[in-house]
């Protein structure tokens, strides 16, 4: 059924952009994008910014998902999608300008789910938002609001993990609560025969 095809066109999407078939995945997604949900839609547009040559086609593409995203597929994004998305925004650094509306509605959407959030989804945002250099002002909501989330699952953060997320608060100029700051040392300390030298 449905569910059956959503996982098939997730393997297929994520076996093309493994391989590096720049051309098999557009095509991919240019013929399959009106049958995506929320999930196939967010590997497609990850694996197309990922993508190291640029095209009419592939830029097309991405345009046709980003509006899908935006209008059909938000409501359905989970924290994993969320994080995924705008990671790989920031990955690919699409100006936010370009994607405007979908930045808005990827930043409301974590707000909503900001409870589900795991710690490397945490620690994807906070890189997305530091490395697109967004205005600290207007995030502070948010990002007071991952770092509530942040202490109470830091305990399940592995070194890449508290690395990026405090260099993203440093960036930022954001001061993380002395619990959080307390709670991620306690946590190197335990996960510290895992960090590896440029961490």
């Amino acid at each position: 059924g449905i569910m059956m095809q959503s996982r098939k066109l997730n393997q297929d999407i994520i076996a093309a952009a493994k391989s590096r078939d720049d051309i098999t995945l557009v095509r991919l997604v240019e013929s399959w994008w009106s049958e995506f949900d929320a999930v196939n839609a967010a590997t497609a547009f990850r694996s197309l910014l990922m993508l190291h040559h640029s095209s009419n086609k592939r830029s097309e593409v991405l345009r046709i998902l980003e509006k899908e995203i935006s209008e059909r597929h938000m409501p359905a994004f989970g924290a994993r999608q969320c994080a995924n998305t705008l990671h790989a925004l920031a990955k690919a650094k699409r100006s936010h300008s370009a994607s405007i509306l979908l930045m808005q509605l990827l930043l409301e959407r974590v707000a909503e789910l900001v409870h589900d959030l795991n710690p490397q989804d945490i620690s994807n945002i906070m890189w997305a938002f530091a490395t697109l250099e967004l205005e600290a002002e207007p995030l502070k909501e948010l990002v007071s609001l991952l770092a509530a989330q942040a202490l109470s699952v830091h305990r399940d953060f592995n070194p890449q993990s508290i690395s990026n997320t405090l260099w993203a608060f440093a960036t930022l100029g954001f001061r993380p609560s002395k619990a959080l700051l307390v709670g991620l040392t306690e946590q190197t300390v335990a996960v510290q025969g895992d960090f590896k030298a440029q961490e």
